[in-house]
């Protein structure tokens, strides 16, 4: 029979903790040498804000279809990533930043768009305003 060497209770030899205080039992014999085991230090990695990269890969995106929408989207998940990568030590500000450039382009070349095909609508008569 083990005792429990924190409360005193008597417990099964097979008991790896106290039944009564709960602490863990220590089957070690007293004059045993502990092996030493180094401890392992995991190493954190830190992550790309998803926003930052949201936004950049919505830019790019957008050069490609409906420019005017996805240049205000990216915007919009740009700052946000920004805003949130820098309160929370992630990685992703240079990504941020570019999706904010990026965006700003497609909305001045969505708009730019817009504007040369109701000139060209308008040129040929199609529409009359």
């Amino acid at each position: 029979m083990k005792q429990c060497k924190n409360c005193g209770t008597q417990m099964s030899d097979d008991a790896k903790f106290c039944t009564q205080c709960g602490s863990a039992i220590d089957d070690r014999q007293p004059n045993a040498v502990p092996s030493f085991i180094p401890p392992v230090y995991r190493k954190t990695q830190k992550r790309y804000n998803s926003m930052c990269v949201a936004g950049f890969v919505t830019a790019l995106c957008g050069m490609m279809m409906l420019p005017p929408i996805a240049g205000v989207l990216a915007v919009i998940f740009s700052w946000v990533g920004l805003k949130k990568s820098a309160i929370s030590g992630q990685m992703g500000k240079n990504l941020a930043i570019a999706g904010i450039l990026i965006g700003v382009f497609d909305l001045i070349f969505g708009a730019f768009l817009i504007y040369a095909y109701l000139y060209y609508l308008r040129y040929y008569g199609i529409i009359a305003f």
